[in-house]
């Protein structure tokens, strides 16, 4: 009873404070402190003093058998105390097991449900990823197809173009050659023509060498012999003649750089102009 009365002490004021209390805070406990300590040294000296009546009552002997069977009944409380300490501790294990376990079954089941979830989500993300990849195709199938579209017209309108500029390519090229020919003939007409009245020209003067004696020079005068008069004529008639072609010669040559530059122009799409020289050298040829 000593031993269990003196294994009960007041605690340590340090035991009782907390961080954050004050200088009262800590006084106040300090007094409650002294006061308990008072209290149980009073209780124990009155303690010790029914003790010492009891034993002078009943005698020394038996007080200390008395004691010694006190002392036995707590070992024995304190061990069935352990005991039960013991067993619900274990019992407390056991439970805190069961609740560990419970617990680990729920968080298990938990996590099972948020796996699902989550593959459920990545699912639903690669469906989607899958519908949004097949309408971005079609997309690009669409796109490309009316850009194919769009490129095979592209390729009919040049082929068509190009066709129609071989065709014009060929036109101009038999229209050039045409040209050339009605050129050259004309060329040779004139010459011809030219070398006629040439050849007209020294027949009539060799006629006129035949039949008169010292004619004059084409450039005399026709009022100082009227015998000349004629010859005159024919001289005049003459180089009328040849000045007529030599016009016809620089309008020809003119038609010629007029088709150079209608041929210029066509190469530069000027229709217009072009259809404009075309009639203005089908007036110089008609």
């Amino acid at each position: 009873m000593i031993e269990s009365h003196q294994n009960q002490k007041a605690k340590p004021l340090y035991q009782e404070l907390d961080v954050g209390d004050t200088a009262e805070e800590f006084e106040r406990l300090r007094l409650k402190s002294d006061l308990e300590r008072e209290r149980e040294r009073k209780r124990l000296r009155d303690q010790r003093q029914r003790e010492r009546q009891e034993r002078e009552r009943i005698g020394a002997s038996a007080w200390f058998q008395q004691q010694e069977e006190l002392r036995e009944q707590e070992k024995k409380q304190q061990k069935e105390k352990e005991e039960d300490d013991l067993a619900n501790m274990v019992f407390n294990m056991n439970q805190q097991r069961e609740l560990r376990k419970a617990e680990k079954i729920e968080i298990n089941k938990r996590f099972d449900e948020y796996e699902k979830m989550k593959r459920r989500w990545k699912e639903e993300d690669e469906r989607r990823e899958r519908e949004r990849n097949l309408d971005e195709k079609r997309e690009r199938e669409v796109a490309w197809s009316r850009l194919d579209s769009k490129k095979s017209a592209l390729q009919r309108e040049r082929e068509e173009w190009k066709k129609e500029y071989e065709q014009r390519e060929k036109q101009r090229e038999i229209e050039k050659e045409i040209r050339e020919n009605r050129e050259k003939a004309q060329k040779e007409r004139d010459h011809s023509v030219l070398f006629d009245l040439e050849r007209q020209r020294d027949n009539r003067r060799r006629e006129k060498l035949r039949t008169e004696v010292d004619l004059p020079t084409i450039g005399i005068n026709p009022d100082s012999d009227k015998r000349n008069l004629e010859v005159y004529r024919s001289a005049r008639e003459m180089y009328r003649s040849k000045g007529h072609m030599e016009s016809r010669l620089k309008r020809l040559q003119a038609a010629e750089n007029q088709m150079e530059d209608v041929q210029h122009w066509y190469q530069n799409r000027d229709s217009e102009r072009a259809e404009r020289h075309h009639r203005a050298i089908r007036a110089i040829y008609s």
